[in-house]
């Protein structure tokens, strides 16, 4: 599952660099895209090992 949110960011991060490359002007845009990109990326792979844990935790007990 992780696999598909990287695959997905670096393909959102490529797209947004080759713009930004494109036009100057529009740089800090997407800067900050990137960033939102990377946030919600480790948010979900957090997510994502917590789940794994508290599966692993109540299959132990």
């Amino acid at each position: 599952m992780p696999s598909v949110y990287t695959i997905s960011g670096a393909s959102q991060n490529a797209h947004a660099f080759q713009i930004s490359t494109l036009t100057g002007a529009e740089d800090e845009i997407d800067r900050v895209k990137r960033q939102s990109w990377y946030i919600a990326g480790g948010s979900a792979v957090i997510g994502i090992l917590i789940g794994v844990f508290v599966g692993i935790a109540v299959k132990g007990s």
